[in-house]
């Protein structure tokens, strides 16, 4: 959407694959695999986000594609505010960074078929999307990369959970024991 490496006005069935493939299949499972291990906010949010797809493809009038695709994106923003306030006490990176550009996204695609598909605007969320996209990257490797279990160092992501900061600190007082015998 943001025509950096294709034109805008290309049908998006070129990337509709990946998208099915990694944005469908994959956040399934990863949601499914959440639920198992009981954290239901996560799998909550990628079962959520992994069950978009492309529901107009029959629709003919793009007029009134783009205005069911308004109302589309009006509900994903208005989700994706809900979980920015439920995520307040995760960590820095997935709140204010990942969910508020994430909403910001949205409701820049929102206003750009709002504008019966204002190609600058959807422009413009395609490139916060982009970012949103390397926000979310970091977020995931913050969340992988753990010092001592399998890796050298932790990437900042600011824990806001007193929960959370218990089982780091937990982790740093067993990693210093075991150094020290």
């Amino acid at each position: 959407m943001a025509g950096a490496t294709v034109s805008i006005s290309t049908s998006p069935y070129i990337a509709m694959g990946l998208a099915l493939f990694y944005d469908g299949l994959i956040q399934i499972l990863a949601g499914l695999f959440e639920l198992i291990l009981g954290n239901n906010f996560h799998a909550f949010i990628f079962c959520s986000y992994a069950s978009t797809f492309n529901f107009l493809s029959g629709v003919i009038d793009t007029s009134v594609q783009y205005k069911a695709l308004n109302v589309f994106y009006v509900g994903w923003t208005i989700f994706t505010l809900a979980m920015l306030i439920a995520s307040i006490r995760i960590n820095v990176a997935l709140i204010i960074f990942l969910f508020f550009f994430f909403m910001s996204t949205d409701g820049l695609v929102t206003a750009s078929y709002f504008l019966l598909w204002d190609q600058n605007m959807s422009c413009v969320g395609g490139a916060v999307g982009i970012f949103t996209a390397a926000i979310a990257w970091y977020a995931g490797f913050g969340s992988l990369i753990r010092k001592g279990v399998n890796s050298y160092f932790n990437l900042p992501v600011f824990i806001l959970s007193p929960r959370s900061q218990a089982v780091l600190t937990e982790e740093s007082t067993a990693e210093v024991h075991e150094q020290k015998i």
